[in-house]
């Protein structure tokens, strides 16, 4: 059995991996469902509005029908 402190060895978590990556998992699920799904991309605070607007393309682009991006950081700047 792994430990908590052998995990991150084998497996990445979402932040690790970069977003045009959780794009192309969504796509490939999206092929074999016949509902929608739900996926939100977290990014970093620093990420700019031409790297969302990139996503946003990139998704259109590979034909994902939908998804969220949610900024690390931006409900503690509405305050």
């Amino acid at each position: 059995m792994l430990s908590d402190l052998s995990i991150g060895a084998h497996f990445a978590t979402a932040r690790q991996i970069p977003p045009i990556s959780h794009l192309r998992m969504a796509v490939a699920f999206q092929k074999f469902a016949d509902d929608g799904a739900a996926k939100t991309i977290n990014m970093v605070n620093n990420t700019t509005v031409k790297e969302v607007y990139d996503l946003i393309w990139a998704a259109y682009r590979l034909g994902l029908k939908g998804f969220t991006v949610f900024r690390d950081g931006c409900l503690e700047e509405r305050k």
